[in-house]
């Protein structure tokens, strides 16, 4: 009885290894992969800013709408609900 216990492990051990099952670390990230940068769409930044009344960061394709006298109306409706 006790020798079908101690061969149970060492069975299925090898069964395992002939099979494939032998399991191996990833392979950590190669450089050039962790310095590959997506741009990224600023546009819906820019329209959330725009809708939230927070100002327009540098270079917005909006920037011009948050001069506006209803935008800023709206912005100003924004800082007293929330502040």
């Amino acid at each position: 009885m006790s020798r079908r216990i101690l061969l149970f492990p060492i069975l299925l051990a090898n069964l395992l290894l002939s099979c494939g099952g032998q399991k191996t670390a990833a392979a950590p990230p190669k450089p050039e992969e962790e310095a590959l940068v997506v741009p990224a769409d600023r546009t819906a930044d820019d329209v959330a800013r725009y809708l939230a009344g927070v100002p327009a960061k540098p270079g917005s394709k909006l920037a011009d709408l948050h001069e506006t006298p209803g935008h800023k109306a709206h912005s100003k409706d924004f800082d007293l609900k929330f502040t």
